[in-house]
C-alpha cells in the first residue's frame, strides 16, 4: 500500500511532520505580525483581504501548472514544544542528556540520523536495527500523544491553503515523517483544503536536505520542479527545496532566525505574508485570469 493511501491524501488535511522536527531553540515566541523579506516579491497590506481577492489560476498563460509543497512539522504546525518534550524524555530514558543545541540540530532531520548522533555524543553505542527503531518508534508516539491533544496551526496557513485551492494550484506535502505522523496532521487540519499527494518518511530513502522528498512530490503531483513552491521552516528543508530546483518560502518559526533561513527566496512571519498572486511572481510568471 502506498504512503498516499495510509496518509489518506487527497482528504481534508495535510501531510507529514519530519522525524527531528524539533530543532528550535528554546523560548521565542512566534512572530504575529507577518514580514516579508526583501530578497524577493511578497504581500503587502491585509494578507487576509489578499487571500479572499486571489485571481491567479493554477496554470499561466504557457498552461504550466503550479504546485506548492508543505512540510508540516513546524511549518504549518507549531509544534516546538510537543517536539522538545518527547526528546528529552525518550533521551532521558536511555540515559542521554539533552541539550538545546542539539535539539536545534535535530529539526529537519529524520531519527535515523539524529539518534545515532545524540547517543555517540552522549559517549554510548549508537543503536541500530531494532533496537534503533523501537527508540524512534516511542519517540514518536510520545510526540503524537502530545500533539493531539492542542494543534497549534500556523496563522494565516488555512486561508492560504483554500485560497491556492480555489484558484487551482496543486496542493502536495513532503515530509521525511512516519506515515502515523502524517495521519494526525491530517486529521488535525480538517479545516484545510485537501492535499492532492503526499510523501513521507516510507516513501523516501534520503532524509532532508537531499531533494528526494521534494522530486518525488512533485513528481506524484505531475508538475515540473521549477513550478513548484516548497514551504518550510528548517534549513535542511531549504536546501534541499534548492537542491530539487524549486523556489522556497521560509517560515520564521519559533526559535528560528532569518539568517539560518536566509537560502530561502522568500522570508514570511505568518501565511498571511503571502497569496497565489505573490508565488506566481515568486516563480517569475504573470498569473492567469480564472
Amino acid at each position: 500500500m502506498s504512503s498516499e493511501r495510509r496518509a489518506n491524501c487527497g482528504t481534508p488535511a495535510a501531510t507529514a511532520a519530519d522525524h527531528g522536527s524539533a530543532t528550535r531553540s528554546a523560548t521565542t515566541p512566534r512572530a504575529h505580525d507577518s514580514e516579508a523579506s526583501p530578497r524577493s516579491p511578497s504581500a503587502s497590506g491585509d494578507g487576509r483581504t489578499l487571500h479572499q481577492s486571489s485571481a491567479s489560476a493554477a496554470s499561466g498563460s504557457d498552461g504550466t501548472l503550479r504546485a506548492a509543497i508543505f512540510d508540516l512539522d513546524g511549518t504549518l504546525f507549531d509544534t516546538f514544544e510537543e517536539h522538545f518534550d518527547s526528546w528529552g524524555q525518550v533521551c532521558a530514558e536511555h540515559g542521554v542528556a539533552l541539550t538545546p543545541a542539539q535539539f536545534a540540530w535535530s529539526f529537519g532531520r529524520r531519527n535515523e540520523e539524529i539518534i545515532p548522533a545524540l547517543w555517540k555524543e552522549a559517549g554510548l553505542p549508537p543503536p541500530s536495527g531494532a533496537a534503533l527503531h523501537a527508540i524512534a518508534e516511542r519517540k514518536e508516539e510520545l510526540f503524537r500523544d502530545r500533539f493531539v491533544t492542542r494543534p497549534r496551526i500556523m496563522r494565516g496557513a488555512p486561508e492560504l491553503l483554500t485560497a491556492l485551492r480555489a484558484v487551482g494550484w496543486k496542493l502536495g506535502a513532503g515530509s521525511s515523517a512516519p506515515p502515523a505522523n502524517v495521519e494526525a496532521f491530517l486529521a488535525a487540519l480538517s479545516r484545510g483544503s485537501a492535499f492532492d499527494r503526499c510523501v513521507s518518511g516510507a516513501d523516501v530513502t534520503h532524509g532532508k536536505p537531499h531533494p528526494e522528498v521534494f522530486l518525488k512530490a512533485a513528481e506524484r503531483l505531475q508538475v515540473p520542479p521549477s513550478a513548484c513552491i516548497v514551504f518550510e521552516d528548517a534549513p535542511p528543508g531549504v536546501e534541499a527545496a534548492r537542491r530539487a530546483g524549486m523556489r522556497c518560502v521560509a517560515i520564521v518559526s519559533r526559535g528560528r532566525t532569518r539568517a539560518e533561513l536566509a537560502d530561502a527566496d522568500l522570508l514570511i512571519d505568518d501565511f498571511f505574508a503571502v497569496t497565489p498572486e505573490s508565488l506566481d511572481a515568486l516563480l517569475g510568471r504573470s498569473p492567469a485570469t480564472a
